[in-house]
């Protein structure tokens, strides 16, 4: 996992293209974290205590702020994208091996030349690509590619529930959508989120519910609709055993 919570970006400080053999070699108190996505040959990192990470070409290294380390003479030609965070990192230095290379490559190239080219509200797109880039490793990550092949499966069906789970989602259309039946489905996404599909369904219902309560936008009843429960008793029994609290006294409280 490469981050145990979801980060906030407060800034991007740079975007750009690093040619072979041009990059700073000591790195004795890094001031920002950042992520080198390498196009083509690989890099050496050594860091303080004597840790090495080799990172190679459709990878990226995440190198967080205050880390000691040097990079070793090679034929390493990546991006990098250095940024600022609202909160501090606990992360440690890693390789991060997207399933997307190209899609990966494209957005780093994209900052790089937006970085470069400095338009109004460049530095907003740039920290709109980095997270774009972070979103598709969290996604990555939640469909456990290192069982690619039952992921795969999976996949459309995942991504129906994402868009539709408000609209009237169920087990056996999210499993039509991936040409499987609703109990093989449902054995595949068991194995890899650890909750019944139906239960993951509720969830991502309820964190929507819970959102517009804190927010203040909608009644419970409204909430209740607009997060797809069919109606206001079963939402609200649903969401007391979630939350701990009624949606009523959520939508009072807006911290829970």
């Amino acid at each position: 996992m490469l981050f145990e919570k979801d980060i906030v970006i407060s800034k991007v400080a740079l975007a750009m293209f690093v040619p072979p053999g041009s990059a700073k070699k000591n790195h004795p108190d890094r001031p920002n974290s950042g992520f080198a996505f390498y196009e083509a040959g690989e890099s050496r990192y050594v860091f303080a205590g004597g840790k090495a990470l080799n990172v190679r070409a459709g990878e990226a290294i995440f190198l967080p702020e205050g880390s000691f380390y040097r990079v070793e003479p090679s034929s390493g030609v990546c991006y990098a994208i250095n940024f600022e965070t609202a909160e501090p990192l606990s992360a440690a230095p890693q390789i991060i091996k997207p399933r997307n290379k190209a899609g990966a490559l494209r957005l780093f190239k994209s900052a790089a030349a937006v970085w470069r080219e400095k338009k109004p509200g460049y530095k907003y797109k740039c920290a709109s690509l980095l997270y774009e880039f972070l979103s598709g490793l969290k996604a990555e990550e939640a469909l456990g590619y290192e069982n690619s092949r039952q992921a795969l499966i999976i996949a459309p069906g995942v991504d129906a529930i994402h868009r539709e789970y408000a609209g009237g989602m169920t087990v056996a259309k999210a499993a039509e959508k991936c040409g499987v039946s609703p109990e093989y489905f449902r054995a595949l996404f068991k194995k890899e989120f650890g909750v019944s599909p139906l239960k993951y369904i509720d969830r991502l219902r309820l964190e929507r519910a819970s959102e517009l309560l804190r927010e203040g936008m909608c009644t419970v009843s409204d909430a209740a609709e607009l997060s797809g429960f069919s109606d206001v008793s079963s939402f609200s029994r649903a969401f007391r055993r979630f939350f701990g609290v009624s949606p009523a006294e959520a939508r009072k409280k807006k911290s829970f």
